[in-house]
């Protein structure tokens, strides 16, 4: 018989690793799944969750059908809009101060971020992309009732593939962009007083598009294309057509993971903001007030203070040059809002429960002089319903004057 050869040392090593490897992998598989709704921190920079999970996902162009709705659990829900009666929130704000609480704006199944527009004192108009893809609108004038889900006899037909986006630039004028099926550039359409309009724009286009008016009758729309940049095209009265006549790009090639948010503070101001690397909240701007004016920054982080991380396409407000607000959902997918007011203050948590999950990024709008309505699309456990947000309009604040 032959004699017992003791394992060399190297073989005794592996066999341990081996053994070791063995036992991670058991554990791993034996430990509970993770909760769906509790992003890591530390994850990379993310892009916008599921059409499955989130409607307001951002489309790729050319990809399929609209996002259905999530079965028996979404809801779209409006927000009640005084955060302007109190002070912006302060560098130690926990919670944001002034607000109604979310009310149902029922009617319609939404397929995708809410967004929210005012072309006057106390109107406030909704679009978004309904159960069949096509845009519906509701909207509301002062103390009145909502109109009710519908989408316009001249867009009947127009099939979205993002959510809208809205700007006015004049009392009783709407344009609005989008993607639409069949098309991989953006889509305009526009109320001009007594009917809708609508036409392509062009661009290559991979989230949905945002359009911001700047005074003087001046639009300009930003859309991130297949590069994952942003590119970007304005009109103003006398021109013949938009321009330039190829799409630009701004941002310095710094990379997006969300579609571009943009609002006006005053005329020949734009802000725009967009989830960066990381998750963090980022701010591309325009200004030509200033001696340097005429020329985008950015893209840029916000001071320390400010810093928030995000996984959907924010909203921003503006007010006058030195009041801005921007409204984001946080990796808790809850709603926050952040203020700039001369600095930037620390971001402050709109509302309270942990109940209600906001699925979409929001969409705000100032109505009137001193109030800040905002809407989205939540996922309610008590609630079967589809819902919308509708503001309180009893509140009002000199704070957003």
């Amino acid at each position: 018989m032959a004699a017992f050869q003791r394992p060399s040392r190297v073989a005794l090593i592996l066999l341990a690793l081996i053994l070791a490897l063995v036992f991670v992998i058991l554990a791993f598989a034996a430990r509970p799944a993770p909760t769906a709704l509790a992003p890591a921190r530390e994850a990379a920079a993310p892009t916008e969750a599921p059409a499955a999970q989130v409607m307001a996902a951002l489309p790729i162009a050319g990809s399929g059908a609209p996002a259905s709705a999530p079965a028996d659990s979404a809801t779209l829900l409006g927000l009640g809009a005084a955060p302007a009666s109190a002070p912006p929130a302060s560098a130690d704000a926990q919670s944001a101060q002034g607000w109604g609480s979310w009310v149902e704006l029922p009617g319609a199944a939404i397929t995708s971020a809410p967004a929210a527009v005012s072309w006057g004192g106390g109107r406030i108009d909704v679009f978004a992309r309904g159960s069949s893809g096509e845009v519906v609108q509701n909207a509301r004038d002062g103390n009145g009732g909502w109109t009710g889900w519908a989408t316009p006899s001249e867009l009947r037909g127009l099939v979205l593939r993002s959510a809208p986006s809205c700007a006015s630039y004049a009392v009783n004028r709407i344009n609005c962009v989008a993607l639409r099926e069949g098309y991989d550039g953006v889509h305009q359409f526009w109320w001009d007083g007594q009917r809708w309009g609508r036409n392509d724009l062009g661009g290559d286009a991979s989230s949905a598009p945002a359009i911001v008016a700047w005074g003087g009758g001046r639009l300009s729309v930003l859309v991130r294309n297949f590069n994952g940049t942003v590119i970007h095209r304005y009109w103003q009265p006398g021109l013949a057509d938009w321009s330039p006549p190829n799409w630009e790009p701004l941002g310095n090639n710094i990379p997006i993971f969300s579609a571009p948010a943009c609002s006006s503070r005053a005329a020949g101001i734009i802000d725009c903001f967009a989830v960066g690397s990381g998750g963090l909240l980022m701010q591309l701007y325009y200004d030509e007030t200033v001696a340097w004016g005429g020329r985008w920054v950015g893209w840029s982080q916000l001071p320390a203070n400010a810093t928030t991380q995000s996984n959907a396409t924010p909203s921003v407000v503006g007010t006058n040059p030195l009041l801005l607000d921007v409204f984001v959902r946080g990796l808790d997918m809850r709603l926050y809002q952040l203020t700039y007011n001369g600095q930037w203050q620390r971001p402050a948590l709109v509302d309270n429960r942990t109940a209600v999950t906001l699925v979409t990024g929001p969409g705000c709008a100032r109505v009137g002089t001193s109030r800040i309505d905002c809407l989205g699309q939540f996922i309610d456990p008590q609630r079967d319903a589809y819902l919308g947000l509708t503001p309180l309009l009893a509140v009002s604040s000199q704070n957003r004057r």
